[in-house]
């Protein structure tokens, strides 16, 4: 079969999409995506075909121009009102040259990327939907927790209170420049466009894992959780593999520090308290800054050390514990490592799932904005000598071990258009 995928955003946005491409791939179907130019290295070589959709745009460009994307009020309105709605029209017209050149006898798509499904549907194309958060399900049935004051367990009652006013923003914001393209394609208006698409599809692919969050009634229709993708590699930004490896050999386990690929460009203080909490506990750091002048100062005993990127996968499971922003992606290879973790979320979909780490017994949460070295380091002396976040982080590692997100998310896209 030939599949087109498309997605945009950070890292954590784009590595689901690789994972289940390179897959495919491996089960001998021609796979292509259409996503930001500046990742078509990173594509090709996890072995799928890059095709632009725009152009080619860094994060840290696009944060130095919107820096609300990460603010835990704004973000939202930022990135769907002024960032994405605009490039609605640009999305369609991108997605109707990849369909034309590439062929493909489907297509899974972000959600983020508006009116590619669309053009799908004006076309009588399959398309299948990638949720790759539990909250893009939006389940009033769910425990989901959307803005930063609500605790980690929030009531019944929240949710739906949470949810009624969230799409009510959503639609406000959205419905009309949405509707407004769908018109100029000769498709119908819709009300709440964006939310009912997130739950669209022939088949809705919850990537993440059932141990992180399992089904509920409500859940979309065609909806199947399929487990976490794997994917982390970024040969063209990852350290010096000897250098860290010297790092990591040459004494305790560190705390490892790291804001994703998008909030670390929003970092503000966060690494210097990163330096002064090991300091505090006496611990080794090792902190993934992103560019070189991000990085602190880390003192001159060796103790603390900043590098711009090294794969999770690598170094999560020789970490003592791991402070990360919440990003979905980061969240899953740090279960997998089986390592206790503080969760600093900023915006969007991080508030969810610090939330459901915590609940898991295996985290706390400390919100980006309230990040102090001191409250660093208290937060990670709860997690590191507590014996029962330790045996929850590795109980949830040894089932979430088995899974293999990818591979049963490439074969429910492949049954959904009939290939198999």
């Amino acid at each position: 079969m030939r599949i087109l995928m498309a997605t945009m955003g950070s890292g954590g946005d784009l590595h689901p999409f690789l994972a289940v491409g390179g897959v495919l791939r491996r089960m001998g179907h021609d796979v292509a995506l259409l996503t930001n130019p500046v990742y078509a290295a990173q594509t090709r070589a996890a072995g799928v075909e890059p095709m632009a959709l725009g152009e080619a745009v860094t994060l840290r460009g696009v944060l130095e121009r919107h820096p609300d994307i990460t603010h835990p009020v704004r973000g939202p309105y930022v990135v769907m009102r002024t960032i994405m709605a605009p490039m609605v029209p640009e999305i369609v017209r991108a997605a109707a040259e990849a369909i034309d050149a590439w062929r493909p006898d489907g297509v899974l798509v972000h959600p983020l990327c508006m009116g590619v499904a669309w053009e799908c549907e004006r076309r009588g194309l399959p398309f299948a939907v990638a949720a790759l958060a539990p909250s893009m399900w939006m389940n009033p049935r769910d425990q989901l927790v959307m803005p930063a004051f609500r605790s980690h367990a929030p009531s019944p009652r929240a949710v739906r209170l949470d949810l009624f006013m969230g799409r009510l923003f959503m639609r406000a914001m959205l419905d009309g420049p949405l509707n407004r393209v769908r018109r100029s394609m000769g498709l119908a208006a819709r009300s709440n466009v964006f939310l009912e698409d997130c739950r669209a599809g022939v088949v809705n692919l919850g990537m993440w894992s059932p141990v992180f969050r399992g089904s509920v009634e409500g859940d979309p229709a065609r909806g199947e959780i399929c487990g976490f993708p794997w994917h982390d590699r970024n040969p063209g930004q990852e350290a010096c593999a000897a250098e860290l490896g010297a790092f990591l050999d040459a004494g305790p386990p560190p705390i490892i520090f790291t804001l994703g690929t998008a909030v670390v460009h929003t970092a503000g203080g966060f690494y210097r308290a990163a330096v002064d909490a090991c300091h505090r506990l006496g611990r080794r750091g090792l902190l993934l800054v992103g560019e070189p002048d991000y990085a602190p100062d880390c003192g001159n005993d060796g103790r603390v050390m900043a590098m711009t990127y090294a794969p999770y996968s690598v170094v999560f499971p020789r970490a003592a514990a791991v402070v990360h922003h919440g990003g979905i992606g980061t969240t899953a290879q740090a279960l997998r490592a089986g390592r206790p973790t503080v969760v600093t979320p900023a915006a969007h979909d991080q508030f969810d799932n610090a939330a459901r780490v915590k609940r898991l017994g295996c985290s706390q949460t400390l919100r980006l904005s309230r990040v102090t070295g001191a409250g660093l380091a208290q937060s990670l002396t709860e997690v590191l000598e507590n014996p029962g976040v330790a045996a929850a982080a590795q109980g949830l590692a040894t089932a979430i071990g088995k899974e293999d997100g990818a591979t049963a998310a490439a074969q429910r896209l492949l049954g959904a258009f009939g290939g198999g």
